[in-house]
């Protein structure tokens, strides 16, 4: 008898179960979990991965392995191999299948399941109720996984091991926590800082994304930066605070990867929204001097820099960026009378942060105070 090689997602959230019901062939309006055949060179879990993108338009993270069901059906014998999954991004997209269900533990038998399928509730029935009591204890377990990876992350670093893969494990965990979060209460986490704020910064959540964010720069990772970075964009509101160092970051990932053009468009279209912003200023010249477009950089800097503008901590990512506009276009008068600046800065800055002791390190106001 021929074998079939298939996988299945058993997709938790909520504490509740996605089933889908057939729509097609000779099991047609049968339930069962969604997954599909697995392709010629592909792991299970990238197959069931695709699989679960084709079908229902959603990206999924591929969790535990629950078990593998062998079943004789008349024409075939199924080998299906199960994992428990959780959502990434996406809708659950029905592009396949007639119907849908999220069941709990106490409704998995109100669906006429196919009988492969049929043989896996009472273990999923255990798996639900042994796992998460109560949404809180769910929570609980993903910031609890959260923080031992994100602790990883630095250990990591302390030990010297290069491995962005931690990071972005719980880059998606973090994911999965606000999308829980909301799925409970639409308002949960609107604002970055609320993470931080309503958990009483015991994850340290935007520090932690600050090194995440710093890590793929350093490991020159672009196109892994500007994705996580339009994430960011899209998961708050940012009303009470603006993420211009997120911005920022996007645009240089956007010209790291030699899409010039785009990125000098995207920073036109930002500092002409935000003409007080000198990171968006700053990112509009380093946008133009990859394009070697000098003149319109100096442009830019002209309208930020005047002859007898001081070089202060509102605007020195701006005098950053023209010196380095300068060294490029080898103009040494303005290289040198910027470097001047900077360094009368750097001078004032430094003999500041000497007169503090540590008790005023950590209550520093945004606002220093000298120009």
């Amino acid at each position: 008898m021929k074998t079939v090689k298939v996988v299945a997602a058993i997709i938790i959230h909520n504490n509740r179960i996605f089933a889908t019901q057939r729509g097609y062939g000779d099991f047609k309006d049968g339930w069962e979990f969604p997954g599909g055949k697995i392709e010629p060179g592909e792991t299970p879990q990238q197959a069931l991965a695709r699989e679960i993108k084709e079908e229902l338009d959603t990206e999924i993270e591929v969790g535990d392995y629950l078990e593998t069901v062998e079943y004789d059906y008349p024409a075939f014998h199924l080998s299906m191999d199960c994992f428990f999954c959780t959502i990434k991004s996406g809708e659950l997209v029905l592009k396949e299948h007639e119907a849908a269900k999220w069941l709990t533990a106490e409704t998995l038998d109100s669906v006429d399941w196919l009988p492969a399928d049929r043989g896996l509730i009472e273990t999923i029935k255990k798996y639900v109720d042994s796992s998460f009591s109560t949404k809180e204890d769910f929570m609980n377990k993903l910031w609890k996984k959260f923080d031992h990876f994100t602790e990883t992350c630095y250990s990591n670093m302390a030990s010297g091991i290069s491995d962005i893969s931690v990071w972005n494990t719980g880059f998606d965990l973090l994911q999965e926590i606000i999308s829980n979060g909301r799925a409970e209460n639409p308002n949960f986490a609107k604002e970055l800082y609320l993470l931080d704020d309503e958990t009483d910064y015991s994850h340290d959540v935007q520090g932690w994304l600050e090194d995440y964010l710093d890590a793929l720069d350093m490991y020159e990772m672009y196109p892994e930066l500007e994705d996580v970075c339009r994430k960011l964009l899209m998961l708050f509101e940012w009303k009470e605070d603006y993420p211009s160092d997120i911005r920022f970051l996007l645009a240089s990932a956007l010209g790291n990867q030699g899409r010039t053009e785009e990125a000098r468009k995207y920073c036109e279209d930002w500092e002409a929204d935000e003409k007080d912003n000198p990171l968006a200023a700053a990112a509009l010249i380093y946008a133009k001097i990859r394009e070697k477009d000098f003149e319109g950089a100096e442009e830019v800097v002209r309208r930020y820099i005047a002859e007898d503008t001081e070089c202060t901590e509102e605007n020195d990512v701006i005098f950053t960026a023209a010196l380095r506009l300068y060294k490029e276009s080898g103009n040494k008068e303005m290289e040198k009378k910027i470097d001047d600046a900077l360094e009368q800065y750097d001078k004032k800055l430094g003999e500041y942060l000497m007169g503090m002791d540590e008790e005023e390190f950590d209550f520093m106001d945004d606002e220093l105070p000298f120009k």
